[in-house]
């Protein structure tokens, strides 16, 4: 109507008019948000409450309290959800720690995901505060990991203090579920000892059968009852925990004693002073969780144990799914199925994969695929003919949570930390040391990031391929790492709706692309010159949930482009003739 009176009268519309309809609009777009959020709040709960629900996402939410409350009992008081994803949620103090109280009561959560949150310095505090609380009532569940990457509001050392606080009341919760189970098992075996004793004698032996505690009376053991011996065995294990409690009360200073007393239920006690933890030590754990060194850290022991395994009736049917030609199973059928245990300090691990080593040959190719749940090796095996051409190795591997590796269903969570060392070890249990190139998609692309800034011998000298390479930040010294060890590195980018060009990963490498600069090169390509098909199975064997594996079929024009990279040098001019989409 506004419209119309302005044609009318050659008046402007009122400026208040406006206002009130942007404000209306607002309010309407709020409205909106919050309908799906307590949408997607309910449907997550319903999937929890019915046990079918291990990955949880309510990303872009506009959490209020009402909404955190819901989903934190649900956390609490079910099991089954393994991650939660709530990025950019838009929340508040109060809800933060309303998410947090449920995530540490959790059963079976290992991974709260606040990646793009604001998150104020007191809110930190507070979710430290409530770690520490959590860790002292022995309320502890399973999470392992809080996720506050690109959080608005706190700083990097603060973000470091949390994860240390959530890693030391971990440590804290294990070492004192073993010393009970010890302390169970050390009461029961003389229990055991004692009835034996008594069954060799025939006779009561009142000084070996008596209990501890005045509460039980002087009877022979195998004349009490299974519910008896119980409960002896728990006020045993009672006046031990309050023995050594009181024992070591009293090496403690008169001043720390009244925290120390608020413990007095832990059977290991903590000193206070390990929990302060300084900036300097903050940043090295926040480096080793993402598999970076700072040259001071200690590196991770790593062992691994190379074997190889029979190939089923799913790579059969991969091979004659009709996505490959008769050139490309010819190549694919030479390639050998393997399996990779890796032990990375106490963490272990299984990949596998595909890998073919030609005799002679010192260069290697590492293909890497993409984190979907319908990724596995087989991504980029249409290269296998190129590679094989440049006689080069070829390794094509399952990274932890997909294809036939270990892990949970694509959860790179759990093993994001370390990544390096999992590439690292992947490539030596062939016996490679160095000349790696290597070729990567989405998630694998920005495994291959961090072990090239850990590893820089391993990939020097080489060229790199990267295509929609998705990470939450880009390693600030990548440039300078390839720089150094002679590497280069191509990216190339076709948009789709998981990877749009206003990703962190995009907009990085659109920088360096602007300052020119000759390291690394960003291509914009069309989605034509890299299609993708599935290749389907009849079973789910290859994949996490899904019939159908992942396979790009590159261009012409991107395999010259590879071949030209492999060969080691770079094809400006190949570059310059792609069209852009």
């Amino acid at each position: 109507m506004a419209g119309d009176e302005g044609a009318g009268h050659d008046k402007p519309v009122p400026r208040y008019n406006a206002t009130l309809r942007v404000e209306m609009e607002s309010k309407s777009l709020v409205q909106a948000a919050q309908a799906i959020t307590n949408r997607n709040v309910g449907n997550l709960v319903a999937a929890m409450a019915a046990g079918s629900a291990q990955v949880g996402d309510i990303s872009m939410s506009h959490l209020r309290t009402a909404e955190a409350k819901v989903l934190a009992r649900a956390l609490a008081e079910t099991s089954g959800l393994v991650v939660l994803h709530a990025q950019f949620c838009s929340i508040s103090d109060k809800v933060l720690a309303i998410l947090a109280r449920g995530a540490l009561q959790s059963r079976s959560l290992e991974v709260l995901d606040l990646h793009g949150n604001r998150v104020t310095p007191r809110g930190a505090r507070a979710l430290v505060a409530a770690i520490h609380t959590a860790a002292s009532h022995g309320s502890l569940g399973s999470l392992v990991d809080i996720t506050l990457t690109k959080c608005r509001g706190i700083s990097k050392a603060l973000a470091g203090e949390v994860t240390s606080a959530l890693a030391g009341a971990s440590a804290t919760a294990a070492a004192a579920t073993a010393a009970a189970a010890r302390l169970r098992d050390q009461v029961e075996a003389g229990m055991r000892l004692r009835l034996a004793r008594e069954a060799a004698a025939g006779v009561c032996d009142t000084a070996s059968t008596t209990t501890t505690t005045s509460s039980t009376p002087s009877r022979p053991l195998g004349s009490l009852s299974h519910d008896e011996r119980q409960q002896l065995v728990d006020d045993e294990i009672a006046a031990a925990s309050l023995t050594a409690v009181e024992t070591r009360a009293q090496a403690v200073p008169a001043r720390a004693y009244s925290r120390f007393a608020a413990n007095i239920d832990c059977l290991e006690f903590v000193d206070c002073a390990k929990r302060e933890v300084n900036t300097k030590q903050m940043r090295a754990v926040r480096r080793r969780k993402y598999g970076l060194s700072d040259g001071r850290s200690t590196k991770p022991r790593i062992r691994t144990k190379l074997h190889p395994v029979a190939t089923a009736h799913a790579d059969a049917e991969l091979l004659d799914s009709g996505v490959f030609d008769d050139a490309e199973i010819g190549i694919l059928s030479q390639l050998e199925a393997y399996a990779l245990d890796v032990l990375v300090d106490d963490a272990a691990y299984q990949m596998c994969g595909r890998a073919r080593m030609m005799p002679g040959a010192t260069r290697t190719v590492l293909c890497l695929h993409g984190f979907g749940a319908s990724c596995n090796y087989a991504t980029w095996a249409r290269l296998a003919p190129d590679i094989a051409a440049a006689g080069r190795n070829m390794i094509f591997a399952d990274l932890p949570g997909f294809g036939r590796s270990s892990g949970r269903d694509i959860q790179t969570g759990t093993w994001r930390r370390h990544a390096p060392q999992l590439v690292k070890a992947l490539v030596n249990a062939f016996g490679i040391t160095s000349g790696v190139s290597f070729v990567g998609f989405c998630g694998g692309a920005a495994t291959a990031f961090r072990a090239v800034v850990a590893y820089p011998r391993l990939f020097a000298g080489e060229f790199h391929l990267a295509h929609n390479s998705v990470i939450a930040a880009v390693p600030a010294d990548l440039g300078a790492t390839l720089a150094a060890s002679g590497s280069r590195l191509v990216v190339t980018w076709a948009e789709d709706e998981d990877h749009t060009h206003g990703c962190v990963a995009y907009k990085a490498f659109a920088k360096l692309r602007k300052a020119r600069d000759p390291t690394i090169i960003l291509v914009d390509i069309a989605d034509s010159h890299l299609p993708a098909y599935g290749a389907w199975t009849s079973s789910t064997e290859l994949t996490r949930g899904t019939h159908s594996s992942f396979v790009f079929a590159p261009s012409s024009t991107l395999r010259a482009l590879l071949r030209h990279l492999l060969a080691g040098h770079m094809p400006t001019s190949l570059l310059r003739s792609l069209p852009q989409p």
